[in-house]
């Protein structure tokens, strides 16, 4: 199965997962989701250990996606990578995150910041993994 994994594909989109991160939680959102949360700002040297182990996780999360893609027969795979991550991300985190957002009193938007940052998310990775495949290695005649 690695050896249908493209891993630059995977290291990509990991990239892709964490600048909207960046985005999503700094320029769009950081204000409300901090006020939500209770979270105060932190200072650059103390989100080091904080951003560095959240890369490597979402790194791991690409090659989930990407294992999980790996045998796709489907005809159009970007679209299906992507249909694959946002149903992934909402049928199964969405709902979890949901489960424990009711049982600890949290509000719908804060599910929403999070919830939409992990469908559009895994949704990129899902068509990055998916378009940029391997080449098929053909057999010598």
């Amino acid at each position: 199965m690695s050896s249908r994994i493209n891993h630059m594909a995977v290291f990509a989109s990991a990239v892709v997962f964490f600048v909207l991160g960046w985005i999503w939680y700094d320029a769009l959102f950081g204000h409300q989701w901090m006020a939500l949360t209770g979270i105060a700002q932190k200072s650059a040297p103390a989100m080091g250990p904080a951003l560095g182990a959240t890369f490597v996780l979402e790194w791991v999360l690409a090659y989930v996606i990407a294992i999980a893609l790996a045998d796709t027969t489907n005809p159009n795979p970007a679209r299906h990578g992507a249909e694959f991550g946002v149903f992934m991300a909402i049928g199964v985190f969405g709902t979890m995150l949901g489960v424990n957002y009711v049982n600890e009193g949290r509000g719908l938007e804060l599910w929403a910041i999070n919830t939409g940052y992990v469908a559009i998310g895994m949704g990129l990775m899902g068509a990055i993994v998916g378009a940029w495949r391997k080449k098929a290695v053909s057999a010598a005649a």
